[in-house]
């Protein structure tokens, strides 16, 4: 074999290589995410059995309820927007942009985001709406690859659980 043979059989193996660490790496990712999936799964029908139901039980990422997301950097200077307004009788009720993250693995922070219609229309059928209530987001990233999208309220201790999701679609988490 000549030398140009033997760059061309090198190059071609380490192409190979390269293949084959790729596809081991995604099938880590996909073993990965079938076990989260089961995770979640379990997840949604325990909080049916404890009278808490998930209210979007197909979704899997944070954008699948966010159709924008921006990580604040800065709390002192954040002022949250109203994302909607429910009008009542006495008043209205309203639905703030700001979003927390807490949990494992991740870096607690914050979240401007824009809300979906069909998840405005989901809490708008959902909570108590009176008036001066403001309503927020909060994402809680649990150790097994999950987390928990909650829409809580603002003057009375509650909240209505949105969905359970693959962890590592929330801004932040570490794996």
């Amino acid at each position: 074999m000549n030398q140009r043979d033997r760059a061309i059989a090198e190059d071609l193996a380490g192409q190979q290589v390269i293949t084959a660490a790729s596809r081991a790496a995604q099938m880590k990712r996909v073993d990965r995410a079938r076990k989260t999936e089961v995770k979640i799964q379990s997840g949604i029908a325990s909080a049916a059995k404890d009278g808490r139901g998930i209210v979007f039980t197909a979704y899997r990422t944070l954008s699948s309820l966010f159709e924008e997301m921006t990580e604040v950097e800065d709390l002192s200077s954040y002022k949250p927007t109203v994302v909607h307004k429910w009008p009542l009788d006495t008043g209205y009720a309203e639905l703030s942009s700001f979003c927390t993250i807490s949990g494992a693995k991740v870096d607690r922070g914050c979240l401007d985001v824009k809300p979906r219609k069909a998840v405005i229309d989901a809490i708008g059928e959902r909570v108590i709406l009176s008036d001066g209530y403001t309503f927020h987001f909060e994402v809680v990233v649990r150790g097994d690859g999950t987390a928990l999208v909650l829409v809580k309220y603002d003057q009375i201790i509650g909240s209505r659980w949105l969905a359970i999701i693959h962890a590592e679609t929330v801004p932040g988490h570490r794996k």
